[in-house]
């Protein structure tokens, strides 16, 4: 089995990489249905997300907190924190619940429950200084080195 190594400065519930593998489909940017969009958050907030939802009332923008949640239709973007939480927007009215700010931008004033939630693409190993690589890379990384090497590759970054 190939071990999962996370290189934050917090602590984060050793079961929230099993408990998100578990109740989401594998991060695979390209099953995702058409219309998901995509919200971008620290590791820290991933226990929350995935067992409460995306909470207007957590939220936490660069400049204050609470009442609306960022979103993009840009899929594995790797900036904002790390994590992306693809999800889709069933059952919110478009009127009241969210917003399109522009092309791939939008901003969502309810709350979106774990129902909605596709995947959350969490890390697996920060380069220090390299890309940063993702459960969604995995695949792509086993593919091209073979899974001994990866697995030689992960257990260094221990």
């Amino acid at each position: 089995m190939l071990r999962l190594y996370i290189t934050e400065d917090y602590e984060i519930p050793k079961n929230t990489y099993e408990y998100c593998l578990k109740h989401f489909m594998y991060p695979d940017y390209s099953k995702v249905p058409k219309g998901a969009i995509y919200h971008n958050t620290h590791l820290e907030y991933v226990d929350s997300i995935a067992h409460n939802g995306i909470l207007t009332s957590k939220a936490k923008q660069l400049e204050y907190s609470g009442n609306m949640t960022w979103a993009t239709t840009l899929p594995n973007q790797k900036g904002y924190g790390g994590c992306t939480v693809a999800f889709t927007l069933d059952g919110l009215e478009d009127r009241y619940d969210y917003e399109k700010v522009n092309n791939t931008e939008y901003t969502i004033y309810a709350d979106i429950p774990t129902k909605n939630i596709l995947f959350i693409d969490l890390p697996v190993v920060d380069g220090n200084g390299l890309p940063l690589t993702r459960l969604s890379d995995i695949p792509e990384l086993l593919k091209e080195y073979g899974y001994n090497k990866v697995k030689k590759v992960f257990e260094k970054q221990s």
